[in-house]
Formats: C-alpha cells, structure tokens, sequence
C-alpha cells in the first residue's frame, strides 16, 4: 500500500509538501495526473480516477466540506488562479468530459457543477448555483432508466450538451443552467431563474424559463 501511494505522489507536479494544504483520496491501484500549486488551499476530498486529471492553480481556496471529483480516463477539472468555492458545493466530472473555471472567479455555497462546463474568468456565482451539461434520454415509449441505457451503450456516456458561461458574469441565488446553454460575456442571472437558452453578452435574464429583461449596455 505504502509504494502504491509513494507512485501516486511522485505524479505530482509543484509538489511541496508543507503549503500545499489537501485532503487526498485516490481510487485504489490507480494512478492519477495531478498539478497542485503550492499556494493552493484544498483540505476537501479529492475523488480522482486512473487517467483523469485534476490542475489547480495559485491560490485557490476551497471549504473543507467541498467536493472534487474527476472520474473516468480522459476528464480532467482545470481551476485557474484565484478561484474560491464556498461551503458544500460540488465539482464533478466524468466520461472524458472537462470542467473548466476561469481565473478570478468566486462561487458561493451548495453550488454543483456537474458535466462538461466552461467557465469564463472573474464570475459570480451565488448560492445553491447548479450547472448541469448532463440530461436523460427521453426520446422513445420506454422507462427513461432503459432510454439513458441505449445512450449509453451507443455513446459511451450520458446524453451531454456542454454548457458555456462567459467572463464576468453574475449569476443569482438558486438559478440553474440546464444543458446546452451558452451565455455571453457580463451576463447577469436573476435569482430562482431557469436558463434553458443562449443570451447574449451583458444579457440581464430571468424567470423560469429565463427571459431576457433588459440590456447591461
């Protein structure tokens, strides 16, 4: 046990062992790809399979009862300098898909981040944020479950469309980003809104569904 974990750590690049601060569970016998900055504050689980990859850069600040979990060969979570994530929330991927977090950007508590999902630098996120780029197959007469499982035989994952948010956008208590969505630079999302569209840059939206209710510029 002792040599696998002495492998696992030499993957590590930036490696110091005293100011990185993190709380590490791998997958057993399974090798992962890691670069932790040195400045960075990680002392939640971090979840991370054979062949997937976790990138962290400077001081970046997470609660300890977060989350971070990169499942599968070929997914990977990149968080850019200066990002903070407030208590509870999650960060996930799987499948060979990327999360990526701008430099800048702050999210606050419960917030989940789940799928292929980009987002832009110096954002906003309040709390209870969710971004979901996964969804279920509902295309045909059968139970959903055996639906979503001839996606995934045909696919080799879940129905996914990514989601794209844009530098320095805010984005409002409780509201939610369902799959697909795209939204432009400086847009603005009303609390408990439900964004099932792409808005332009500097787009104040809101509602369920969430429509556009005026212009920043």
């Amino acid at each position: 046990m002792l040599q696998k974990i002495i492998r696992i750590i030499s993957n590590i690049s930036n490696w110091r062992l005293k100011p990185i601060r993190f709380n590490l569970r791998l997958d057993i016998d399974q090798e992962a790809i890691l670069s932790l900055n040195q400045t960075s504050h990680i002392p939640c689980p971090l979840y991370v399979s054979r062949g997937a990859e976790l990138q962290v850069g400077e001081n970046f600040r997470i609660a300890k009862d977060g989350i971070i979990s990169v499942r599968d060969a070929g997914s990977k979570i990149t968080i850019n300098d200066h990002v903070s994530i407030g208590a509870n929330c999650s960060l996930s991927v799987s499948s060979g898909f990327l999360l990526n977090i701008g430099k800048g950007t702050s999210i606050h508590s419960n917030a989940i981040f789940s799928g292929e999902i980009k987002i832009g630098e110096d954002c906003l996120f309040g709390p209870s944020v969710t971004l979901l780029s996964t969804t279920h197959n509902i295309n045909g007469r059968q139970k959903i479950r055996e639906l979503d499982a001839i996606y995934f035989n045909e696919h080799g994952h879940s129905k996914n469309e990514p989601i794209e948010i844009g530098d320095d956008c805010w984005l409002g208590v409780n509201s939610v980003i369902l799959p697909g969505v795209k939204l432009g630079k400086g847009c603005v999302v009303g609390a408990n809104s439900v964004v099932t569209k792409n808005f332009p840059d500097y787009s104040i939206v809101g509602g369920v569904p969430a429509k556009l209710l005026k212009k920043r510029m």
